[in-house]
Parts: C-alpha cells; structure tokens; sequence
C-alpha cells in the first residue's frame, strides 16, 4: 500500500465487517496509483474531504457499492471480484447499521440524568426550561454568544463550520482584534480535524501567517490530542504542509506533557 495512505489508520470505532470493506477500498485506490485522498476524488469526482473520509472510514463514511464496482472496472488485474466486493458491501452497511443504532442508544443512557427519589424522570409538567446557557455563536451569525435573558429557547446548534467559512470570516474582520479573536476561538474549537488542516493550508495559501498562528496555537492547546494527530496527518497527507504539521504536533506535547 502507499506509504501516503497508511499514514492514517482506519477509525477504530469501525466494526471488523466495515474495516474489510474499507480496506478493500483502499487497495483498489492504491492499485490504482492514486497517493492522496485529492487524487482519489479527481479519478472518482468526489470532494476530497469525503474522499478522505471514505479511505479511513471516518464520520460514518463508507464507499458505496457502485463506488467500488467502478474502482475496480478500472484496475487491469483487480484483487477482488465483483461478487466478492458485493458481499462485502452488504455486510459493511448492515453492520454499520446496528453499530449507528447502538452507538445511538448508548448516547441516550449517558446523557439520561438519574432520576431522584419520590420524583419523575423528567422535569415537572409546565416547567420552563432554563435559559442561563448560551451556545457557541456558529460562524455565520456573529462573534459573541447572545445572552440566554430573553426567555426564548436556543433552537437547534447549528451545523459544523467550514474551514472556507472561517476564512472569510477571519478575512472580513482583520479591522476588529476582539471579533478576529473570536473567531479564531470558535473555529479551533468547532472545526472537523479535516476542516482545521484545510483551514490553517487556506491562511497560509492567503499569506495570512498571524491568523494561522494564532489559529494553531489555540486548536493544538485545545483540542483532544487524536484531533490534532489526525490534523497533523491530513496536513502531511493532503497539503505536505511537513513545517506546518511539525508545528502542531509540538505545541500539543508541549501542553499534554505540562498536563501530566
């Protein structure tokens, strides 16, 4: 296999039916000369952040059947045939099915307050929620949480940001230290480990050295320490962004080795 593709491991949440499908994936993708995830999405017209993805199995991404069959149609000698690659299709989805619903429902135990005595599970009939938290501003629409004090219930979190959303954001608010600052915060915290790299390859593609500093610093102090291998790792892979990954790594030991 390409020593570019197994710088990233197959997420390990997946089951043993989803691995060996996307293992497969991964040999015809090498089979087919491809180095890189961006190859990939050209030879297949996909995104390369799914591309990416469905090489590692991340965020529930796998190759579909037709994806597959059209891989292997385009391999002279392809190592599995196409009954093969059908059989492991249907085992790859039906098992990533029953590990959704489980995944699903063990969240819902653990986030299930404990009920306390003589008292009902939920709260009381006619309570009205609190209002005393706030939830991070998304991207698009502005620089401070809004206070919970108008006695109107937050609607649903908005969806993940995009690493390009935060660039022009951050673009737009170069005038306004506090806002770029901002920013900066919510983006390190709320960016995808895909999104952080593209984000700090846009700002440094833009010349826009400080933000991207300051970005990386606070998302490699930040961050849970697999998030910023995984950036680190998409930076290598996708971007050869060697200088750039080698600084992330180093500011995230520096403060996990401070931790211990």
């Amino acid at each position: 296999m390409s020593a570019k593709l197994e710088l990233s491991q197959i997420d390990s949440r997946l089951t043993g039916a989803e691995r060996d499908y996307v293992q497969a994936f991964r040999e015809m993708a090498c089979c087919l000369g491809v180095t890189s995830a961006a190859e990939l999405g050209e030879q297949l017209d996909y995104d390369s952040s799914w591309a990416w993805r469905m090489l590692r199995g991340r965020d529930n991404a796998l190759p579909r059947e037709e994806v597959m069959q059209d891989l292997r149609g385009r391999l002279a000698a392809p190592p599995y045939s196409e009954s093969t690659i059908k059989d492991l299709a249907h085992k790859a989805f039906a098992a990533r099915k029953e590990r959704r619903i489980r995944e699903r429902d063990e969240k819902k135990r653990a986030s299930k307050p404990p009920a306390l005595a003589g008292t009902s599970e939920g709260p009381a009939a006619g309570a009205e929620p609190s209002s005393n938290s706030s939830l991070p501003v998304p991207l698009s629409a502005g620089d401070r949480q809004r206070s919970g004090k108008t006695g109107v219930s937050p609607g649903p979190r908005a969806a993940r940001p995009s690493a390009p959303e935060f660039v022009d954001r951050a673009a737009a608010l170069r005038s306004s230290p506090s806002g770029l600052l901002s920013i900066v915060r919510i983006a390190a915290g709320e960016l995808s480990a895909y999104e952080g790299a593209l984000a700090l390859h846009l700002l440094k593609e833009g010349r826009d050295d400080t933000v991207a500093d300051s970005f990386l610093e606070i998302y490699a102090k930040g961050r849970e320490y697999s998030d910023v291998m995984e950036t680190a790792v998409v930076l290598l892979d996708e971007f050869h962004m060697s200088d750039v990954a080698s600084t992330v790594l180093r500011a995230a030991l520096k403060t996990h080795a401070g931790k211990n």
